[in-house]
């Protein structure tokens, strides 16, 4: 986490603080008006109240390298935290569908309730473990976000081959998949590198700025992607969408040969 958002977390007030089936859930809220969510005692999530059009934390900056690669007329995130990932998405394309999954149901109750996090149609929320959603999913999307991966955990059901090949058949011929994993010396790490690259071929790697945060960006369809294309339409992206954080800077700084 960057200094300034330690800061802030050590200054927060707790508002709310529950035990559900899979974590210790904390929710506090800094003086700066930036409410956080914490999985035993490890902020996961960061929303700034009352704008849905700003992230926080260098990772999620750094996923939505994926509406740089693909247009998400259809959307899936799996794993939704405080709903800063999605809430971005609908903020920025309204008319997109976008299908959210949480194995949690007393985390999409706080996201509910403390994080300004609204599920109305074109959002919609499923609570259910991500494999088996995929596993009886029927729609194809052009963007998908994996970030049900913690620092020290990731579930075993959505990190093997069969998960991502069955993934792979829901990506449009030109989508893409960005997944969220905590580098070395992660020793999940270089597998889950190797087994996205089985089912999607081409996987490129962008790393956050100020964190051990990777991004995989996984493209659909057997196509290719350089630095440099991806620095254009990064530019061209936030340009379009006035993103308040640089995204083709993350490109440039973040790209992993």
């Amino acid at each position: 986490m960057p200094l300034l958002l330690a800061l802030l977390a050590l200054a927060a007030e707790p508002i709310f603080e529950a035990r559900s089936a899979y974590s210790h859930i904390i929710v506090d809220e800094s003086p700066a008006g930036m409410r956080h969510l914490k999985f035993d005692d490890v902020t996961q999530s960061t929303v700034k109240l009352g704008d849905p059009k700003h992230l926080v934390h260098d990772y999620t900056q750094t996923a939505m390298l994926a509406l740089a690669v693909a247009e998400p007329k259809r959307a899936l995130v799996i794993g939704l935290g405080g709903g800063s990932m999605p809430m971005f998405v609908h903020a920025h394309y309204a008319d997109a569908v976008v299908d959210v999954v949480d194995i949690d149901p007393a985390v999409v109750d706080v996201a509910r309730k403390f994080f300004e996090y609204k599920d109305a149609p074109p959002v919609k929320t499923y609570v259910e473990d991500g494999a088996a959603f995929v596993e009886r999913a029927k729609d194809r999307y052009d963007v998908v976000f994996l970030d049900a991966y913690s620092p020290d955990f990731i579930p075993p059901q959505m990190a093997t081959a069969a998960f991502f090949e069955k993934l792979a058949t829901h990506v449009s011929d030109r989508g893409v998949v960005v997944s969220n994993v905590w580098g070395p010396p992660n020793p999940a790490y270089a597998p889950m590198l190797a087994t996205q690259k089985k089912a999607f071929k081409n996987v490129y790697v962008v790393q956050a700025r100020r964190s051990g945060n990777y991004i995989f960006i996984a493209l659909n369809g057997g196509r290719t992607l350089t630095k440099a294309e991806l620095v254009k339409r990064a530019r061209a992206v936030q340009t379009q969408k006035a993103f308040h954080f640089d995204l083709a800077a993350i490109v440039d700084a973040g790209w992993q040969p």
